[in-house]
This record gives structure tokens, C-alpha cells and sequence, in this order.
């Protein structure tokens, strides 16, 4: 706890120092608007070493899924899974916050909020046909039907969200995630798949406690000051 505490205090004066003309800091002279910067410097610093840790996990997963199928790979269900990884690998390398408008950093067009949600948008459609082939889904045009529809409205959502630079778009493409999560959990029952059903209604009661409320009542940085 106390080493956590030294790495924090340093960052910050070395976050604040970047303010002071010549580099010396002065306690006394740190405006409100600059510890503020200094403050989202750290987090930025901390989130940015959070995704170094998943991008390893999800591109040592990555690598282990192909040499695994390696003779099987352009099956459906794996390219659709391979897309999937690629974006988790993608999004967690070239890291940018669509819904607070970030980029954690050097900012460039690859990880513009365009590129992350282009990249997104074939990963999610990718693994929601992965799930639905997986609980023989497809085999009920209307499931499958619906359920898509649903992730292309939440997709179109997630677009405006960054265009319009309005975090509410997030909260309601939440609520269409989870409304398709709830068709598929409830459809053909007698394919049990009790395990995967379990998971997908975890992500369903966090993204209603967490996800939602986060995004319908998130103000940008500049709103706040």
C-alpha cells in the first residue's frame, strides 16, 4: 500500500512539474486546474499499464487459439471468433475511451475513436453470430433475425454516441445489448448450455448496475470544469 502510495505521489509531482516553468514545483503555486490535470495524468498512466496487461493476455490467447486451429481455422465459428480476438487485441493495444472521447496515447488514426469503433463494430456482430451458432440459435430465423437487428440498431447507436460526442447513445445501445442478451438466454431451452446462459445474464444485471448509469450520467472533462 505504501509503495502504491510513493508511485502515486511521484507521478503526480512529476505530472505537476510539467506545468512549472522550469520544471521546479512550488505546492503552493498548483492552481486547482492544474493538480486536476495532474490527477487525470496518473489515472491515464494507470489505465494505460491496466491494458498493457490484457493486450499480453488477449494476444498470447490470440496466437494459442490459431496454433490450436490451425488446420480448422475457416470455419465459421472460428473466423468469427478470430475476429472477435482480433479486436480485443486491437482495442486493447491502440487503447481509446469512445465514451469519455479519450485517447490514453500519442493520439493518432489508429486509435481515433473511428478506428476503435470500426474495429468494434465487426468484432461485436462477430462474436453475437459466434454465441448464437454456438446455442444453435441459427436454426430460429427469428431469433437470429431479431437478435441481429437489435445489434445493428445498438451499433448505429454506438456510431451517433461518437459522432455527437454524447455518452447517452452508450447507456441505450446498453439497453439493446441487453435486451437481445435476454432473447437469447430465454430461447430454445432444451439446448441447455446452463454455463454459458449463466454468463451472459452476468453480463446482463452489470451491465444495468454499472454500464448504464455510467454512461447516461458521464460529463466530459470540459463539462465538468
Amino acid at each position: 500500500m505504501s509503495s502504491t502510495l510513493c508511485v502515486e505521489s511521484s507521478l503526480m509531482d512529476k505530472a505537476v512539474s510539467s506545468f512549472e516553468p522550469n520544471g521546479t514545483t512550488c505546492s503552493n503555486s498548483v492552481n486547482p486546474q492544474q493538480r486536476f490535470l495532474a490527477i487525470t495524468n496518473i489515472e491515464a498512466e494507470m489505465q494505460i499499464e491496466m491494458f498493457d496487461v490484457i493486450f499480453c493476455i488477449s494476444l498470447a490467447s490470440f496466437v494459442a487459439f490459431i496454433l490450436r486451429r490451425k488446420y480448422a481455422l475457416w470455419r465459421t465459428e472460428n473466423v468469427c471468433i478470430l475476429t472477435f480476438m482480433f479486436s480485443t487485441v486491437y482495442r486493447s493495444y491502440y487503447i481509446s475511451d469512445e465514451g469519455a472521447f479519450l485517447c490514453y496515447k500519442a493520439a493518432s488514426i489508429w486509435n481515433s475513436c473511428f478506428s476503435g469503433r470500426l474495429i468494434a463494430t465487426f468484432g461485436e456482430f462477430s462474436i453475437l453470430h459466434f454465441i448464437l451458432l454456438k446455442m444453435e440459435l441459427h436454426k430460429y430465423p427469428n431469433v437470429y433475425y431479431s437478435t441481429m437487428l437489435l445489434c445493428a440498431f445498438a451499433e448505429t447507436l454506438s456510431w451517433f454516441g461518437c459522432i455527437c460526442r454524447n455518452s447517452k447513445f452508450f447507456s441505450v445501445e446498453y439497453v439493446c445489448w441487453n435486451l437481445l442478451l435476454c432473447i437469447i438466454v430465454c430461447s430454445n431451452l432444451r439446448h441447455r448450455m446452463i454455463a454459458a446462459r449463466l454468463l451472459l445474464s452476468v453480463i446482463i444485471i452489470f451491465n444495468f448496475v454499472v454500464e448504464i448509469p455510467h454512461f447516461w450520467h458521464y460529463e466530459r472533462d470540459s463539462q465538468q470544469q
